[in-house]
């Protein structure tokens, strides 16, 4: 997930066939790359929409204020975009996590070094 307009254009260059992108809709976001390691299932991408939108201050206040408390994450995979409405939560409802941020960082350093 990026944390600024620089990660978040790293992590678009780091893409591949079947990576889930997610983004709050209607409102400033982190880019969330999510990296399918088994075939994405709905319970999963609602939660991880869910955190990423917990990560859009305007999503969170938007969200707050609506009847159902949820608001709309785009998830697209393979150039094909669903919306999902999640309520905003920091704590995942499944055992998974996002990837310490210094790894993440250390995978796009690598990835932008010269090859020799």
């Amino acid at each position: 997930m990026g944390r600024n307009e620089a990660d978040n254009s790293a992590l678009e260059r780091l893409v591949r066939p079947g990576d889930a992108i997610l983004r709050v809709r209607d409102f400033p976001s982190p880019f969330a790359l999510a990296r399918q390691l088994t075939p994405w299932d709905n319970e999963t991408l609602q939660d991880a929409a869910s955190l990423v939108a917990s990560y859009s201050p305007k999503g969170v206040r938007a969200a707050e204020a609506s009847p159902d408390g949820t608001i709309a994450v785009r998830v697209q995979i393979n150039g094909e975009s669903t919306f999902v409405n999640v309520a905003p939560k920091r704590t995942p409802a499944l055992p998974w996590g996002e990837p310490e941020f210094v790894d993440v960082r250390k995978a796009i350093k690598a990835e932008n070094r010269p090859s020799r």
